[in-house]
């Protein structure tokens, strides 16, 4: 195999001449589809692998976000079923391409609602609690805190029951959580990009005076842009490792 990085070409010389191209045909190559009938499904494999950030177009031509499958996310059907988390096609929504729906709990485990990842339209004017619940912080004095309801969920399929999460994005904290954080040793695990970073910011400022301690993971300069806890775990490495 011959890789010219210059140009971003190859030649695979052991599958004969016509055996080269692009990226994007190295890729339909090694998963055997081909580059111009199986279009779509190269496109969606090389997103879905690199976890790229894209916006996809509906009838209407508004730009739609694309999101990952639990399946992709490695979430199991169990783990789903525990968290009342379903998916369907994202049908007349016009912000993402698959909808992961979240229900969000009270203390006693009530649903107050139901949020479709990565679209906020329906949530106007409720109170929206943490994630999984309060009760976690209730019951624990060691936390992890992370960006994104999905994460906890796939922390939590590992054992880790002491992670939680904001429900408005990760860089916005409401205060009537403040009471929740009281007293607790908090470690902040947020996105390896500049909203993460905003995020922990955000929200060891509000909680300064609130929590007993504050820990901030700081991910090496080579991290991937984008890189959760999520891509942690699915990595085979340990919160504890942090």
């Amino acid at each position: 195999l011959s890789i010219n990085l210059e140009k971003g070409l190859w030649n695979d010389f052991s599958m004969g001449s016509d055996v080269q191209g692009n990226a994007f045909q190295f890729w339909a190559v090694v998963h055997r589809l081909d580059p111009i009938s199986d279009f779509s499904k190269v496109t969606d494999g090389i997103i879905e692998h690199f976890d790229i950030e894209v916006e996809r177009c509906n009838s209407s031509g508004r730009g739609r976000k694309h999101i990952k499958t639990l399946a992709v996310r490695r979430i199991t059907p169990e783990t789903a079923t525990l968290f009342g988390i379903t998916e369907q096609p994202a049908g007349n929504n016009t912000k993402v391409d698959h909808c992961i729906l979240i229900p969000l709990r009270d203390a006693d485990g009530k649903v107050i609602t139901t949020k479709t990842h990565k679209s906020h339209s329906s949530l106007s004017g409720v109170e929206m609690p943490v994630f999984p619940s309060s009760k976690v912080l209730l019951e624990n004095e060691d936390l992890f805190v992370v960006n994104g309801e999905l994460s906890v969920v796939r922390a939590w399929q590992e054992g880790y029951h002491n992670v939680v999460s904001g429900t408005v994005g990760e860089t916005a904290i409401r205060k009537e959580w403040f009471p929740l954080f009281a007293g607790k040793t908090l470690r902040f695990v947020f996105d390896a990009d500049e909203a993460g970073e905003n995020g922990i910011n955000i929200w060891c400022q509000a909680l300064l005076n609130v929590a007993k301690q504050l820990l901030i993971h700081r991910w090496p300069a080579d991290t991937p842009k984008g890189f959760d806890v999520e891509d942690l775990i699915n990595a085979g490495r340990k919160l504890e490792d942090l």
